[in-house]
């Protein structure tokens, strides 16, 4: 904030939220105050304002103005006006910039980090948003910010993966900050303000309308070097973002194994219109070279299982160093891999550091593992018992013993796993049977795109279908029943 803040501000009172005046007022005048001052005629001799707005430009009170910044002093929001030194650099150059932004957080790392904008719907699948959230967490791993909305669905995983793999996030609203809106997210919103920040363009109290979310997110895109659509529908307002971000100069990139199923019509449009199809964060790390150092091995439990006999500490020893927050993100990871802890609350009696090693799209494998490992601090063989009952009618896991090595002997494919699974990823199988093969080799056999294989592969790689040899070829890891 500096001496020209409630000029900035009267300004946006004057010509509104999104407003394309403002990029003729930059270019003539330099200081907000100048504008202010200017006469009536001056203002109208820019082009941008009819007669209809002079009783505004007279009218607005510059106290107004001066009482909104004591407000947001007391709120504990900072108003960071185009003016100032922190003012995100790739905002100023598009087109119509905010005047000023309300922050809570740190708005200084968007300039100090990779900003790269991940978006998609809100009415996400599983996978949706388990791709969102490791998305998230891969970027915090590599020192790049995390932009998104905040909303339901993709945005809101996306920023739950940064914060969980302690990384920088920042949230743009649709709607001011003390509105009320989402107040379910309050526990997140803060989170992200600690390690990263929330901003708006709109003041406290703004309630959200349906005109306030498209026009936030040219500011989404406008603080973003690219933007990953990650799922959407033919009619997504995503699509908003996506045309923000070409006509600002940014990448735009489509997470290419949802790109092909059913709900992700408008991901699969914007690969036919040009959109870069990513597959895994070595294809953004060939965007971005100078930036990225993105590790891709997923995240392991111990080697070492925990002694039988090991004390449990209270909880305020064992949960140590973990905020209410992050608390509350880690114990909700794990109900959704673990549904059957919505029954029985029992997760409280582990400790955090094993609860956080819980990840998306786990494996079954990876499943029983964990709780093998969590068991080791409570009798959870109910639990465990009744889980498996649940993964008998999903997986090759019907005849494992939970006590012995998970070294499972390869099982066949189940029917209701191929009624999910798409045409592509069908073709493939079909193509691979139980032969080794390399991307061209799949390509030349299914007549499929390079770009579809992928897609088709990373599919069958997530459902647990397939796997990598050699680090170029596949083969699969299940028997294929005859009639496929």
């Amino acid at each position: 904030m500096n001496d020209q803040t409630a000029y900035w501000l009267w300004i946006q009172q004057v010509i509104g939220y999104g407003s394309v005046k403002i990029d003729s007022i930059l270019p003539n005048y330099t200081f907000a105050e100048d504008f202010y001052t200017a006469s009536i005629d001056d203002k109208i001799r820019l082009g941008c304002f009819r007669k209809s707005d002079i009783p505004k430009l007279k009218n607005t009170s510059l106290d107004d103005a001066k009482n909104l910044i004591k407000k947001c002093k007391n709120l504990g929001i900072d108003i960071v006006s185009y003016g100032d030194e922190i003012y995100p650099d790739m905002l100023r150059h598009i087109s119509a910039p905010p005047a000023v932004l309300f922050v809570k957080g740190d708005l200084g790392v968007i300039s100090e980090y990779l900003s790269i904008a991940v978006i998609g719907t809100r009415s996400a699948t599983v996978l949706g948003k388990k791709a969102s959230f490791n998305i998230g967490y891969a970027f915090a791993q590599s020192n790049v910010c995390t932009v998104s909305g905040g909303a339901k669905g993709i945005d809101a995983q996306s920023h739950v993966g940064a914060l969980h793999g302690k990384g920088k996030t920042v949230c743009v609203l649709g709607c001011g900050h003390e509105c009320g809106y989402l107040s379910d997210f309050e526990s997140t919103r803060k989170a992200i303000a600690q390690n990263g920040a929330v901003i708006s363009e709109y003041p406290p109290d703004f309630k959200p309308t349906k005109y306030t979310f498209p026009m936030r997110n040219r500011i989404i895109s406008g603080i973003s070097s690219g933007v990953i659509v990650v799922e959407a529908g033919e009619k997504s307002g995503t699509n908003i973002t996506v045309n923000c971000a070409l006509e600002q100069g940014r990448d735009v990139f489509v997470y290419a194994p949802l790109a092909y199923r059913g709900t992700s019509i408008g991901t699969r449009n914007l690969i036919e219109d040009g959109a870069i199809p990513i597959n895994n964060m070595s294809d953004i790390k060939k965007e971005y070279p100078d930036y990225f150092n993105i590790t891709l091995e997923k995240s392991q439990l111990p080697e070492e299982p925990v002694a039988e006999n090991s004390e449990i500490s209270d909880d305020s020893e064992k949960n140590i160093g973990y905020s209410d927050e992050q608390m509350d993100m880690i114990i909700n990871k794990v109900k959704m891999e673990f549904p059957i802890f919505y029954k029985v609350d029992i997760l409280s009696q582990i400790p955090m550091e094993i609860l956080e090693k819980v990840h998306f799209a786990m494996t079954d494998r990876e499943k029983v593992e964990w709780l093998s490992l969590a068991k080791k601090y409570i009798n959870i063989e109910k639990v465990v018992d009744e889980y498996l009952l649940v993964l008998k009618s999903t997986s090759d896991m019907e005849n494992t013993d939970i006590e012995s090595e998970f070294q499972p002997e390869k099982s066949v494919i189940g029917g209701d796993v191929v009624e999910n699974l798409s045409d592509d990823a069908i073709s493939v199988i079909k193509a691979i049977k139980e032969k080794d093969f390399q991307v061209d080799c799949i390509v030349e056999n299914t007549g499929l795109s390079t770009a579809r294989v992928h897609s088709a592969l990373t599919e069958l790689e997530i459902n647990d279908i397939i796997e990598v040899i050699d680090g170029r070829s596949y083969q699969l890891k299940v028997d294929i029943p005859e009639k496929l």
